[in-house]
């Protein structure tokens, strides 16, 4: 862990009731979620590359189904909880992974920071983190710094769709179209 002066909080009291459309959302953005039986996921080896490097294939311990999603989509009409779901995934991941680096993309970054940015800041609050103890906003970079070194990141992504967010760890990624933007 990088040296910082963050800390991390204490009682952490988590608000989260999702609808159950959302519910079914976050389930699928769970890095160790099988879909198929609610199981648990291994990372089964498969042979060696030509450098010999081992392979891997993720696959449900439970069910052995390797037919497991690595991107999800989500969707829906303006005010379907898209991006408040999103927000809410990209925050706690950051939280219970350490040095993980998120992203949160809109097709420019004046649109991103009037909306899920927002939304980020207000989840934080809402959960009782606090800046500069907790986490750190760098408005210069588009950053936000966790205590734990784990960092969202603020894109636009101009050669992408109109109108979708993107929002990944690494582990799991989520593009939630939403309805269109003026440009």
């Amino acid at each position: 862990m990088a040296v910082n002066r963050l800390k991390p909080p204490r009682n952490l009291r988590i608000e989260f009731k999702p609808s159950p459309r959302q519910y079914e959302l976050w389930k699928l953005l769970q890095p160790n979620y099988c879909p198929h039986c609610g199981g648990e996921i291994e990372q089964i080896l498969i042979g060696y590359d030509q450098q010999g490097n081992p392979q891997y294939r993720p696959q449900c311990r439970h069910c052995k189904s390797q037919n497991l999603p690595q991107l999800i989509l989500g969707g829906g009409a303006a005010g379907g909880g898209k991006s408040y779901i999103g927000s809410v995934w990209l925050v706690s991941s950051c939280i219970r992974f350490e040095n993980i680096r998120a992203v949160v993309a809109r097709k420019t970054l004046k649109s991103l920071k009037e909306s899920t940015w927002n939304t980020i800041k207000s989840i934080l609050k809402d959960w009782g983190l606090k800046e500069d103890t907790n986490y750190k906003i760098n408005n210069l970079e588009g950053t936000l710094t966790f205590w734990n070194d784990s960092v969202i990141i603020m894109k636009d992504h101009r050669h992408g769709g109109r109108g979708v967010g993107n929002l990944g760890t690494g582990r799991r990624s989520a593009v939630l179209p939403s309805p269109l933007e003026n440009p």
